[in-house]
């Protein structure tokens, strides 16, 4: 369906639906807006994930015990 058609569809209803209808649409591109930020940082956090994996595949990776950590912070 085009929007010029829902367009006038939504233009034949009572006042009190239109503003349903309204309400309804806002809500929609609310969810949408929100459903597209969490779909955009799990694609970044997971190619992160993968970057990582990668870097431990390659041997780009440096291991330190937790007491070494610690010295190293009181350096």
């Amino acid at each position: 369906m085009s929007y010029e058609l829902l367009m006038d569809q939504i233009r034949t209803l009572p006042e009190e639906a239109v503003k349903e209808v309204a309400s309804f649409v806002m809500y929609m591109q609310y969810k949408f807006c929100v459903n597209s930020s969490v779909d955009g940082h799990n694609a970044e956090f997971l190619s992160r994930i993968d970057l990582a994996n990668q870097q431990i595949k390659d041997g780009k990776v440096v291991v330190k015990t937790f007491e070494e950590l610690e010295a190293m912070a009181e350096e």
